[in-house]
């Protein structure tokens, strides 16, 4: 079974994640801040992160730079979520590394066809 962890401050966005990827066969664990994701990586291994790129202290853009430079989180697969995409912000999210992009509200069938197929390719 592979782990998710969920990066967003929108509880209800945490919540229809949490049982939508549950339901895909995966754990899933979220923080509701940008703050507590890099503390949590430190603690446990993941291999899926979804970030939301709209988040107070420190953007999804921002999170996903920090999460890339490191080494030990470097290749783990990032999908970058948000309900206001432009082409710019589309255009940074795979700049910095990001390996996929999904818009808000969600659609299940698109959410786990991305996880399905980025769990794929790692395996």
């Amino acid at each position: 079974m592979s782990s998710v962890l969920i990066i967003d401050d929108d509880r209800l966005v945490i919540e229809q994640l949490t049982e939508l990827i549950s339901s895909f066969g995966h754990e899933v664990a979220f923080v509701p801040k940008p703050s507590f994701a890099l503390q949590r990586l430190e603690k446990d291994p993941f291999n899926l992160i979804l970030i939301d790129v709209n988040m107070p202290e420190i953007n999804g853009i921002e999170l996903l730079k920090r999460i890339k430079a490191n080494d030990a989180w470097s290749t783990i697969p990032v999908i970058m979520m948000t309900g206001e995409g432009d082409n710019d912000t589309l255009a940074d999210c795979f700049e910095y590394g990001a390996n996929d992009f999904i818009e808000k509200p969600i659609n299940a069938i698109i959410l786990k066809a991305r996880v399905n197929a980025l769990f794929d390719l790692k395996n």
